[in-house]
């Protein structure tokens, strides 16, 4: 398929890469590769989604002249996430471009929601922050694109929580 100085893709094997405390990135390995990552392909789009709602995050890959793949997170863990969904009534209704802070003990994780995602897709609206060894987190601040900073003071338990802008309430969803 590469032609060279004529800008075609040469496929390639997917990666799943992963991100250190630190901010650095490194290629996750797997001496039992097979199928999907031993497969050279040209992908366009990653969305990040989480398709079975157990709190581990999946992804959608679309291709060139290949079907869809989906990837289903398997990872063995008792570790869970908290999921925001942000709900805009003085920005826009999706919350495009606000951020999310979360305290998960000693720390706080900061995540901001985008509108795209890749060629022709966009991933889940929502915010997923991962808990590590905790049950829960302290609460979140909210910076909407309205200009509005505000505060969601509850105890957020793992699972998924609404916070529509303005109210000040953090709404339990679900898991």
């Amino acid at each position: 398929m590469k032609q060279s100085g004529r800008g075609f893709a040469e496929p390639m094997r997917s990666q799943i890469m992963t991100q250190t405390e630190r901010g650095n990135w490194h290629v996750q390995s797997d001496k039992k590769e097979s199928g999907f990552f031993t497969t050279k392909r040209v992908s366009r789009s990653l969305i990040n989604l989480d398709f079975d709602r157990d709190g581990r995050m999946d992804c959608l890959m679309t291709h060139m002249g290949e079907p869809v793949s989906l990837l289903s997170n398997q990872t063995k863990t008792k570790k869970q996430s908290i999921v925001l969904h942000l709900k805009g009534t003085q920005c826009n209704p999706n919350a495009i471009g606000a951020t999310a802070s979360v305290k998960i003990g000693d720390k706080t994780v900061r995540k901001q929601l985008i509108g795209g995602g890749g060629f022709q897709c966009s991933n889940q609206r929502c915010l997923s922050f991962g808990l590590g060894d905790f049950a829960s987190g302290e609460g979140a601040i909210v910076s909407w694109p309205s200009g509005n900073a505000e505060s969601f003071d509850s105890e957020l338990e793992a699972g998924e929580w609404l916070l529509v802008e303005g109210s000040g309430a953090a709404t339990w969803l679900s898991r």
